[in-house]
């Protein structure tokens, strides 16, 4: 059997890292669906609801950039640090990243900067 590849301490370090982020990416992502069933439940037709649809809108943009952060900043360690036995993948400098996410998060992730689209529009 071949030996594993030996890992750097900075690599695992940076694994870890890894790791904690894409905990926060993901808890913010539940997050982010809570509020969204909440906005979506807000009668647009009542004004009490409509200034906590405004303040939530204004939150959801909040929420989708701290989501977007979170995505890259693992996405620029995950290339600086791959696993081990995975290529690498560079991205050219100035060009955009996607988050490489599993599903339930990748899907927030859409759904979260069609959303910030959305709300931009209306502001």
């Amino acid at each position: 059997p071949a030996a594993a590849p030996r890992v750097s301490r900075e690599d695992r370090d940076a694994h870890v890292v890894i790791d904690f982020l894409s905990e926060e990416l993901d808890a913010l992502s539940r997050r982010y669906h809570r509020m969204v069933a909440e906005y979506h439940a807000l009668d647009p037709a009542d004004s009490g609801d409509q200034q906590r649809r405004r303040r939530m809108a204004r939150e959801l943009k909040d929420l989708v950039d701290l989501l977007d952060v979170k995505g890259e900043q693992i996405s620029v360690l995950a290339d600086l640090h791959p696993k081990p036995g995975s290529p690498r993948n560079p991205v050219p400098s100035g060009s955009p990243r996607t988050p490489k996410k599993d599903g339930c998060i990748e899907r927030a992730y859409r759904s979260a900067k069609a959303l910030q689209q959305a709300l931009g529009d209306l502001y």
